[in-house]
C-alpha cells in the first residue's frame, strides 16, 4: 500500500516538520518499524529534526555515532550532482538486478554531522524522489553527504548498487565511472584496492582480477576524512568483489568487510 507523503509549505519551518512526524496511523507505525534504525542514539529531547519517520523514510539527526570500526562504506554512486537548496527534491536512480525490494540510506560525512536517512523502495521502481526539505534547512550539502543503495543478492548477501542522484531529469553519461568513498576512523600510511568479478554476491575471487591490493596513492588519508576511489566501467554487467585494506600509520591494520557490487556496465 502506498503511503501519503506528508509535506510542509515552502520554506518548511521546524514546527511542521515537527507536527508532522508525530501524526503516524497504525500502518505508518509499522513502516516506521521496518524503515528506522533502532540502533542509532537519539538525542534525549525530542527536537524537530530529529532522525524519525517521515512519511516515506525515517530521516533526521541522531546524538552521536558510536561506531568502532576502523573503515566504513560511506557512499557509492556513478553520479552525484551538487544540488541547491531549493526544496525540489533529489532524483535517486539505479539499475539493479533481480526482483528484491531496494533499501537506501543517506549520512553525513562532515565531521560532527550526525545525520542519516532510511527508505526502501519496491522492487523494478528504479527511482526514488528523495523529500530535501530537511537537507535544505539544515543546508547539508552534497560534499557533506554520503549515499548507498543495496538488494539482497544470492544466499541473502547485500548487494550494493551504485546511484545517481541529481536535481531533476539528467542524460545518462556516455562512459560510466563509479564513486567509492569510504571514511577512516584512525590515520591511514596507505590504503590498498581488490577488485575481481564474481559469480554472485557472497563469493570471494577465484580467477581473473581486475585490481590486486593496488595501492591507492594518495599522500594523506586523515582520521575522518573521505578516502575517495574511482572505478573505471569494467565493460560487462556483472557482481563485482571489492576488498578495502589499510595500513595504520601506528603499523596495524584497518579492513573493510568485504562488499559485493552491481556493476551494470555501458
Amino acid at each position: 500500500m502506498k503511503t501519503t507523503l506528508l509535506s510542509c509549505t515552502r520554506p518548511a519551518t521546524a514546527l511542521c516538520l515537527f507536527m508532522l512526524a508525530g501524526s503516524l496511523s497504525s500502518s505508518e507505525v509499522a513502516a516506521q518499524d521496518s524503515l528506522c534504525d533502532p540502533t542509532l542514539e537519539r538525542n534525549t529531547a525530542a527536537r524537530p529534526h530529529d532522525y524519525q519517520f517521515r512519511g516515506d523514510r525515517c530521516e533526521g539527526i541522531y546524538a552521536a555515532d558510536v561506531s568502532g570500526q576502523a573503515l566504513w562504506l560511506a557512499s557509492l554512486t556513478e553520479r552525484f550532482d551538487a544540488y541547491a537548496f531549493n526544496y525540489e527534491p533529489l532524483m535517486v536512480r539505479w539499475d539493479a538486478p533481480g526482483s528484491a525490494a531496494v533499501r537506501l540510506r543517506g549520512h553525513g560525512i562532515r565531521q560532527g554531522l550526525f545525520f542519516r536517512m532510511d527508505s526502501q523502495i519496491e522492487a523494478g521502481s528504479g527511482l526514488y524522489e528523495w523529500n530535501s526539505e530537511l537537507l535544505a534547512v539544515r543546508e547539508i550539502a552534497q560534499e557533506d553527504l554520503g549515499i548507498i543503495a543495496w538488494t539482497e543478492g544470492a544466499g541473502g548477501t547485500d548487494l550494493l548498487i551504485p546511484v545517481r542522484v541529481s536535481q531533476g531529469t539528467v542524460a545518462q553519461a556516455e562512459e560510466r565511472t563509479y564513486r567509492v568513498v569510504v571514511m577512516p576512523n584512525v590515520r591511514l600510511q596507505e590504503v590498498y584496492i581488490t577488485l575481481a568479478p564474481v559469480e554472485a554476491a557472497g563469493q570471494r575471487p577465484s580467477g581473473e582480477f581486475l585490481r590486486n591490493r593496488e595501492p591507492l596513492g594518495q599522500r594523506l588519508y586523515a582520521t575522518q576524512r573521505p578516502i575517495v576511489i574511482e572505478i573505471a566501467d569494467p565493460g560487462a554487467a556483472g557482481v563485482y568483489y571489492l576488498e578495502v585494506t589499510g595500513v595504520r600509520a601506528d603499523g596495524g591494520s584497518a579492513t573493510l568487510d568485504p562488499v559485493w557490487i552491481y556493476l551494470a556496465g555501458a
